[in-house]
């Protein structure tokens, strides 16, 4: 039975395992998003959305038994963490940032491999899915946001939602999100 609820988690149907809606609508392309907190796992320590200002902020969010996640992540860490490194930002010279979100409280051991495996540079937990809740609708994994954090660009306010998907698109496609930011 735990083998079908995952299966079926995996291919984005509800299951109680996943943040309940909180009421208030998910935050969608061209909002604002309010500063939120998660845990980073290497260090136990806080991170705020806001410790990410003037980056363009890239949410992965993840469970270690999802297969989608697994070549999301590890796609991710690749063809955005590690390209837009390489190249000093976006071609506006914008840092780019990958912060990969746990969304399974249990089995830490099975997380760790999931983030070793995956490659994994900035590895977050939101055990209570807080987090997840502010851009999860339908309770599908992997679920992928983008978000500008960069003030005084035209056209895009600080903290808005550039993009937000579940399931995975592709680095190809979050490139060209990425790179619209900043440019003239």
């Amino acid at each position: 039975m735990k083998t079908l609820a995952r299966v079926l988690m995996a291919c984005g149907l509800a299951l109680g395992t996943m943040a309940a809606p909180t009421g208030a609508p998910a935050a969608r392309v061209g909002d604002v998003v309010r500063d939120f907190t998660v845990v980073d796992r290497a260090t136990a320590r806080s991170i705020r959305l806001g410790d990410f200002a003037g980056k363009i902020v890239v949410l992965d969010f993840f469970t270690y038994w999802c297969a989608p996640c697994r070549q999301a992540s590890a796609d991710l860490e690749r063809g955005i963490q590690r390209y837009y490194a390489a190249r000093g930002g976006n071609p506006a010279g914008l840092p780019v940032v990958v912060v990969a979100i746990n969304l399974e409280p249990g089995h830490p051991d099975r997380t760790d491999a999931f983030v070793r495996q995956a490659g994994l540079e900035l590895a977050a937990d939101d055990p209570s899915q807080k987090v997840f809740s502010l851009f999860d609708e339908q309770n599908s994994l992997p679920l992928i946001v983008v978000i500008n954090g960069a003030a005084g660009i035209s056209g895009r306010r600080q903290w808005e939602v550039l993009y937000r998907k579940a399931g995975y698109d592709g680095a190809a496609v979050l490139r060209s999100v990425i790179d619209s930011v900043g440019a003239r």
